[in-house]
């Protein structure tokens, strides 16, 4: 479905994170979401797709997409284009310093983390 689409629309607003927004703008949608939500961590508004303060707000958000196709394509052509920083190469790394440093083990800047790992691989 993401293939056939250009928008992916996320009304919650109770969402902590947004992973089906995440895998949206990971595949080239534009995104419209609550700016109260988790989705702003990856989506940056009018870059990423449009992020909303109230419910009309993202009806006005997915209206302007669906009008203003030079944003729209500026939208998906980014996000196809730049993948967000939240994969699996960034967070594996962070998430070892995080529990190295909680034991105690690491004292240095999140910056000295990748070489920590790479002197154990």
């Amino acid at each position: 479905l993401y293939r056939e689409s250009d928008i992916f629309v996320a009304p919650a607003t109770r969402e902590s994170f947004g992973i089906a927004a995440l895998e949206a703008r990971t595949s080239g949608l534009a995104v419209v979401a609550h700016a109260s939500t988790g989705v702003p961590e990856f989506v940056t508004h009018e870059v990423d797709g449009l992020l909303a303060h109230h419910d009309s707000g993202m009806v006005e958000a997915l209206a302007r997409l669906c009008n203003d196709s030079a944003l729209r394509s500026s939208i998906v052509s980014h996000n196809r284009g730049q993948r967000p920083a939240f994969d699996w190469s960034d967070h594996l790394w962070r998430a070892e310093y995080a529990y190295a440093t909680a034991a105690g083990q690491v004292s240095d800047s999140p910056a000295g983390a990748p070489s920590m790992l790479s002197a154990r691989r």
